[in-house]
């Protein structure tokens, strides 16, 4: 044990306070730290040069309450070796790559009257609103770059698929996982969602190397809902394939394309 104290792993410890918060700490479903864990929070990190915390949670958190944190894990529910998993990231063992499978809003001031069931400023397919963190979000140790982004066809029909082909390059100093994600904008379609995540992939690339994608994107990709006869086509018009690493508009680039 003696030779733990002399490791590097030991002055991290001694110089970041790492704390464990978990869903009990939570007043209702408003997302929001009750009082005490707040001032904990507060109290326990000014002493230290760095703070962290790790979050056992299955609700997207208000991380208004961490304001005094300089990083947060979101841990979710981990099962029995979450300990083991929080602490090989935590040290630099394994470099993270989970994206949010939810919107994390800033209040729920964001959110509409509970009792408006329209889809309307819900998640990040209709809502216009900035998000403390936008659906498929997520940080790493490295950094990744597209290029050479194109599609198969600028022009099919409405029967016809299309391959969107991008390089991924790993640009920082760690090897790592880059979730790719395709989302599709129908201009023709008002009623419909802002964009909608058509696909996605997780991509493995070496630090300094870069990985070719390609994606298929069916014509089911291009669905949306028409009233009037109640089922599912694909309009004709220009759509716009963004792509990227989360919802975020600032995130994504974009190709054009015409479906005839």
């Amino acid at each position: 044990m003696k030779d733990f104290f002399d490791t590097w792993k030991f002055k991290i410890l001694i110089a970041i306070a790492v704390f464990l918060v978990g869903i009990m700490a939570y007043a209702g479903a408003n997302g929001r730290l009750t009082a005490a864990p707040q001032e904990l929070l507060s109290v326990a990190a000014a002493p230290f040069q760095r703070a962290a915390a790790a979050v056992s949670s299955g609700v997207a958190s208000l991380w208004e309450n961490y304001a005094n944190i300089d990083a947060i894990l979101n841990a979710w529910y981990g099962g029995q070796e979450a300990g083991t998993a929080v602490a090989d990231i935590l040290f630099g063992d394994y470099n993270p790559s989970g994206r949010l499978p939810v919107t994390f809003y800033k209040s729920i001031d964001q959110l509409p009257d509970f009792e408006d069931y329209s889809m309307k400023g819900r998640t990040y397919r209709y809502m216009t609103e900035t998000p403390l963190y936008p659906f498929g979000y997520g940080l790493s140790y490295t950094n990744f770059a597209y290029r050479n982004a194109k599609l198969s066809s600028g022009k099919i029909t409405k029967d016809q698929s299309v391959t969107l082909t991008f390089d991924i390059a790993n640009t920082g100093k760690m090897d790592g996982d880059e979730v790719a994600q395709i989302y599709i904008k129908n201009p023709n379609d008002p009623e419909g969602p802002i964009k909608a995540l058509k696909a996605f992939l997780r991509v493995h690339v070496k630090a300094g190397d870069s990985q070719e994608v390609n994606i298929e994107l069916t014509p089911e990709a291009f669905h949306s809902f028409n009233d009037n006869t109640q089922t599912m086509e694909v309009r004709p018009g220009k759509y716009q394939i963004l792509y990227g690493g989360s919802s975020d508009e600032k995130a994504l680039e974009r190709l054009e394309l015409t479906i005839e």
